[in-house]
């Protein structure tokens, strides 16, 4: 699942990942007390498949702290541009001629790419409120994360150097020296900046919230609020 709290309405919007379920007429009268029903809600694609929650006002059932870690950041367009995202409507992606980054190609939803050169790599995304994360880790050398997807890709030899298997949605991409951190929702990959080979993968206990970088020693705060430390 993917959370997104909105400060600004007090809204949590926590996004399936892997649920996608015809509507059932009635469905909120059969899920949610009375009372809650003007508090959570449902949300469904165009398509009719269940995405997700709506919860309003979360501060209601949520901690203060923990919401916070959810935020959205409101500085995604400025850093959609920094990053050189190509966004790309359905039909200029499925007539690109780029090689394939990722794709669901049944799910997806929104498509971008990357380019450098002449060498561009085309991917798309399912879901809605967040953005690709892009970081260049050097003049030719880039990481996309999104969804349960994430690869790196070398522009100058035309080749995807990295693409290890998610089971749970990406998060976010550390780099500290020469040691990447894959995030995912529960499992993070140290990779070697060097080689972009995987050293290790750790099991997070509950849902990520965030992390603390003390020189070569890695902090993980989870949802549950207990921590695990890496080395």
């Amino acid at each position: 699942m993917d959370f997104q709290y909105d400060s600004k309405n007090d809204q949590l919007f926590i996004n399936f990942t892997e649920l996608t379920l015809q509507p059932v007429p009635g469905v909120l009268d059969k899920t949610f007390p009375a009372e809650l029903q003007s508090e959570i809600g449902l949300l469904f694609s165009e398509n009719g498949h269940l995405t997700g929650l709506e919860i309003s006002p979360a501060s209601k059932y949520f901690d203060d702290k923990k919401l916070a870690k959810y935020a959205q950041n409101e500085n995604l367009t400025a850093a959609i541009k920094d990053t050189g995202l190509q966004p790309l409507s359905a039909q200029q992606y499925s007539a690109s001629n780029a090689s394939v980054l990722f794709e669901d190609k049944e799910r997806d939803a929104h498509f971008g790419a990357i380019q450098q050169g002449s060498n561009t790599y085309k991917f798309g995304w399912v879901t809605d409120r967040n953005t690709p994360t892009i970081k260049w880790l050097d003049g030719h050398t880039c990481a996309v994360g999104i969804d349960k997807n994430f690869a790196i890709v070398n522009f100058q030899d035309d080749a995807i150097v990295l693409a290890p298997k998610l089971n749970t949605s990406f998060v976010e991409l550390k780099v500290n020296n020469n040691i990447l951190l894959v995030i995912t929702q529960l499992e993070i990959f140290k990779i070697s900046k060097d080689s972009y080979e995987i050293i290790a993968t750790y099991d997070l206990p509950d849902f990520f919230v965030s992390i603390e970088i003390l020189g070569d020693i890695y902090k993980v705060h989870c949802f549950d609020d207990s921590e695990i430390t890496i080395a």
